[in-house]
């Protein structure tokens, strides 16, 4: 009776294998993982951590999917909370405090747990504190006598106030210190903290773990619904785009590197259309390749290839297994794509997919996607070394205006247009915020890279 776990920055996946046996643990879950976690059939599947930003998050749909199927589904912490309330009616199952809050309505916003984090490889190491474990800590605080009822009450609206990438103990202290919290308490507090801050998130995710592995045992049977789940287009669609996404993708440790290396993409100029555009193209034609039953034989996939090396030049012996290792595809990897590239060849149309990691795969077989992810990671290194990894408006020796002037200006040549948010959709951001954070790190990049430079 296999557990599906899905987890990143709240609980280490080492720790979540060391509790209980007969555990898959997966990175944060995104749309689509849940489907492919239940398509394997196991006892259950635990939801903690899940992207929402940079990838589509995990669709309510799937969960009820899974548990039309007998599945038994658990959140707790984070994501697994959130969703676990909106469906707890359906047999999602929620656990601890936080989904508790939630639940009664004493928390509404998602912010109050989201948190930045690096990528799985790094162990997922966060940058900022979750807006629930602080609360949780600077209640500690006031019942041990540390702060009183007027400085609870007002770190609580500081942390709140700022923007959860912003969202740490040093900075809220700052803040604190000028918006007049009383010396007493900032010393006491400072000293409180480092051994005294409650992770209420980890907490509520070993509680989960908990109930999951002895509810397996007292209740192994499937879990029955009393509701028919009902297919839609948008279900067929989604289930269309997964369908052939193996289930250990590790998302979780190559996000960084695909977004990062985008980001870079977007920032600088209009190749980030042209090559959207294209893979868009590419998804599209791609999509009905594979609808279409004819098979890729070996004689034309051996043609492919050789047309392929000629075209990157790639003669002598083991320059191809060079360039795969450069643009970071494996060879089974690589004769799937030239598989798809036959199937492209053969339908020319247009489908929308998943643009990110279709134009990934686009700019790695034709040889770009290195570039942009040398650039994303020397830019990541670079700002951790200040220790710059999301820096805000607060940082800067600019005013915003100039920020944006000087974007524009460099990148561009064009004046800060009206509507910046319609200027981000259209360079591939989701918001204007996220244009802005890229934006300010591309500030700190370019300066500390001259200071470098002029060392």
């Amino acid at each position: 009776m296999t557990i599906y776990l899905f987890t990143g920055p709240t609980l280490p996946h080492h720790e979540a294998m060391d509790m209980m046996e007969d555990i898959v643990v997966l990175p944060p879950v995104t749309q689509g993982d849940v489907y492919c976690a239940a398509r394997e059939k196991p006892w259950g599947i635990g939801i903690i951590d899940g992207y929402f930003e940079r990838v589509p998050a995990v669709w309510h749909k799937e969960i009820l999917w899974a548990l039309s199927q007998g599945v038994h589904v658990y959140g707790s912490s984070s994501m697994g909370a959130l969703r676990a309330v909106e469906l707890a009616a359906f047999g999602m199952k929620g656990v601890g405090k936080i989904f508790e809050a939630y639940h009664t309505g004493e928390l509404e916003d998602d912010d109050e747990v989201t948190v930045v984090h690096g990528p799985g490889e790094d162990g997922y190491h966060l940058s900022s504190d979750a807006m629930v474990n602080i609360r949780a800590t600077f209640q500690k605080a006031l019942e041990h006598g540390v702060l009183d009822r007027s400085g609870f009450e007002r770190l609580i609206g500081i942390a709140k106030e700022t923007h959860y990438p912003d969202r740490y103990y040093a900075n809220i202290l700052k803040q604190a210190n000028l918006k007049g919290l009383s010396e007493r308490q900032q010393q006491e507090l400072k000293a409180w903290l480092p051994d005294h801050q409650i992770d209420q998130k980890k907490l509520d995710a070993i509680e989960m773990l908990q109930l999951m592995n002895k509810d397996r045992h007292d209740h192994p049977q499937a879990v029955r619904v009393a509701w028919h789940f009902q297919h839609t287009d948008a279900w067929e669609q989604v289930q269309c785009r997964v369908d052939h996404r193996p289930l250990d993708r590790q998302v979780g440790n190559d996000t960084f590197e695909t977004d990062a290396a985008l980001v870079e993409l977007k920032l600088l100029g209009k190749d980030y259309a042209i090559n959207r555009l294209r893979a868009t193209n590419r998804a599209m034609a791609r999509e009905l390749a594979r609808q279409n039953t004819r098979s890729v034989g070996e004689k034309a996939l051996t043609k492919a290839v050789e047309t392929f090396r000629l075209e990157h030049g790639l003669i002598e012996g083991g320059s191809t297994e060079k360039w795969l290792k450069r643009q970071g595809l494996r060879i089974d990897e690589f004769d799937r794509l030239m598989r798809e590239e036959v199937g492209v060849q053969r339908i020319e149309a247009i489908f929308a997919g998943d643009i990110n990691r279709i134009m990934s795969e686009y700019l790695k077989l034709k040889g770009s996607f290195a570039t942009w992810e040398d650039r994303a990671k020397e830019k990541h290194q670079l700002l951790a070394s200040y220790g710059l990894e999301n820096p805000g408006l607060q940082s800067l020796e600019i005013y915003e205006e100039e920020l944006w002037q000087w974007y524009f200006g460099e990148f561009h040549g064009l004046k800060v247009p009206q509507n910046l948010a319609t200027f981000a959709e259209e360079f591939g951001f989701e918001t204007e915020h996220e244009l802005l954070r890229a934006v300010i790190r591309e500030w700190w990049y370019l300066k500390l890279k001259k200071r470098q430079d002029a060392i």
